[in-house]
């Protein structure tokens, strides 16, 4: 890094194309206008930036009032009495009555020329919490150097105005004594300096006057070009930025687009359980209402009220027909015909929750019935009990299938409830071979 005193050098240094030196921002020999909002923000950082080392210079636009008289002749006349017309006052912006381009040029490398858009002032003046009016010289200091502002007024006569110009040129130019200003990574090599001199001597001699116009046009090219492509790369961190941020705020609205859905589908299908559970109460208490009066005509009850889902096979009718069936509530029978073939049924075949079964059979027969596996053991020893002719052979005729559930309620001999089965899987049937009396059973110890 140089610290260098002489900015004059640094002038020089800086209108070099092989050097391009730069004091937090290129430096640039002329004067960059603010018409944007987004300029006026980048020209707030700068002044309030701490890396800052040089003044910043802001000339603002001159509004001129001029009258419009509204009396005069016109093309019609007319005999009465008209009162005065007071005259309109128009405002007119004009460009500030300063040297601007030749301020710019000259102070290169002590300070960097900006011209405020008229419309943007009002949004100066709030940024930096400073009143300017329009036609002043705005002188901000750096922040690392205390950050004062100085305001140069317009001053009516051309006189004043090129005093107040001389003013600010002096202003500039003593500025940086005794300050330290960086200009980018430099060194000042003393045994480079004859060998530059005389480099330049013989470059001076060999160019001519066209090759020092492509030289210059060169060079303002590359400056242009260099302060336009910081701006895009400016522009262009800002819309990557606002492109995450959207993405991020997209990803949140669908997550919860998410959870809404499924918590509005847990709804619907809660709603849509319990509108089935009211529907199966009403069917429940529909069928209860046709319910037999007497043990030998739950039969034709159960094919009434529950064909293609309940079949009782010939064995089991019979058992109902006996007169110790009769000792078992019919009521009772009946509800756990009505949970196999409703409740039990669903849970099987058409995906029932067992919750919702189990909450089911609560609330419509006041009572849980109990569903297990008979056991293999107990089939196998007491064949004759345990199976019917049901599933067909290899000749196609009914063969002995097991009754490998059971449903039971009680323990006492005197009030339980025993109805053995089993699942006709192919056709979604519950057939029914043994009820109401518990059947021998065998324990292996």
């Amino acid at each position: 890094m140089a610290e260098v005193y002489r900015l004059a050098v640094v002038k020089r240094l800086a209108n070099n194309p092989d050097f391009g030196l730069q004091q937090l921002t290129p430096l640039l020999p002329k004067v960059m206008e603010i018409s944007t909002g987004e300029q006026l923000k980048r020209l707030v950082s700068v002044l309030r930036s701490e890396e800052n080392q040089l003044p910043t210079v802001v000339f603002t636009h001159v509004r001129r009032r001029r009258e419009i008289s509204l009396s005069g002749t016109g093309a019609f006349s007319f005999d009465v009495m008209m009162p005065a017309l007071k005259p309109m006052v128009r405002t007119e912006v004009q460009g500030p009555p300063y040297p601007i381009c030749d301020f710019a040029r000259h102070g290169l490398g002590f300070c960097r020329t900006y011209l405020l858009a008229d419309e943007l002032l009002d949004k100066l003046q709030g940024r930096i919490e400073q009143k300017v009016t329009a036609g002043d010289i705005l002188f901000a200091e750096p922040m690392c150097f205390g950050g004062k502002f100085t305001l140069l007024p317009l001053k009516a006569s051309m006189q004043s105005q090129e005093e107040t110009i001389e003013q600010l040129t002096s202003l500039i130019l003593n500025y940086p004594r005794e300050r330290r200003v960086e200009f980018g990574r430099v060194w000042f090599l003393g045994a480079a300096r004859s060998g530059l001199l005389e480099n330049s001597r013989q470059v001076y001699q060999q160019v001519d006057h066209v090759a020092a116009q492509w030289s210059q046009q060169k060079t303002e090219l590359e400056e242009r070009y260099a302060h336009e492509l910081a701006l895009l790369r400016f522009d262009q961190e800002e819309l990557t930025k606002q492109i995450k941020r959207q993405k991020i705020y997209i990803d949140q609205l669908e997550e919860e687009k998410r959870s809404i859905r499924l918590d509005c589908q847990q709804e619907v299908e809660k709603v849509m359980r319990q509108s089935d559970a009211r529907e199966a109460y009403t069917s429940y208490l529909e069928r209860r209402l046709a319910r037999p009066a007497k043990h030998g005509e739950i039969a034709a009850w159960v094919e009434q009220q529950f064909q293609g889902r309940l079949l009782l096979h010939k064995k089991a009718i019979d058992l109902l027909t006996e007169r110790d069936a009769a000792g078992v509530d019919l009521n009772l029978i009946c509800d756990a015909l009505d949970f196999l073939a409703t409740d039990y049924w669903s849970a099987r075949y058409d995906r029932l929750p067992t919750e919702e079964m189990l909450t089911r059979c609560s609330e419509k027969y006041g009572r849980p019935f109990e569903v297990k596996p008979t056991g293999v053991t107990t089939i196998e020893y007491t064949p004759g009990q345990y199976k019917i002719k049901y599933f067909p052979g290899r000749n196609g005729k009914p063969v002995e299938s097991a009754l490998d559930y059971h449903l039971r309620v009680g323990n006492d001999p005197e009030n339980l409830l025993r109805i053995y089965f089993l699942h006709d899987d192919k056709k979604q049937c519950i057939v029914v071979g043994s009820l109401p009396r518990h059947l021998r059973s065998v324990k292996i110890q």
